[in-house]
């Protein structure tokens, strides 16, 4: 008989007093490499005027909803944004960490992997 083990299909994100879960569905890692790029062209746009605006809070604050429910699950924004007191900026900085966080666990996966082959584990 031949047993499979079920893969762990999720990076949980601890905020302490909750968590989101990334899954790691091809569709989500395709969305998440999309939004990286998005976010860098927005944070260019900014840095070339040098005047930052509410306006420009209110596009990241958007881009911030979009990017935190595609990826985490609807109504996820909303929470972050509660747990950040009203804050855009905190929200990005909790968005910056925890994409930092997802990709450093893809790589310490790959890692694993790579080394239990050679180990043949």
């Amino acid at each position: 008989m031949v047993k499979i083990q079920k893969q762990v299909t999720s990076i949980p994100v601890d905020f302490g007093e909750f968590e989101l879960y990334f899954y790691k569905s091809d569709e989500n890692i395709q969305r998440l490499t999309a939004l990286q790029a998005e976010f860098e062209q927005v944070f260019k746009s900014f840095d070339k005027d040098g005047e930052k605006t509410f306006e420009d809070l209110e596009v990241i604050k958007n881009q911030l909803k979009f990017a935190f429910d595609s990826l985490f699950g609807e109504g996820s924004f909303n929470k972050v944004y509660q747990f950040a007191n009203g804050s855009t900026l905190h929200a990005l900085i909790y968005f910056l960490q925890a994409m930092e966080g997802i990709m450093k666990e893809f790589n310490l996966e790959e890692e694993t992997k790579a080394i239990n082959k050679y180990l043949k584990v």
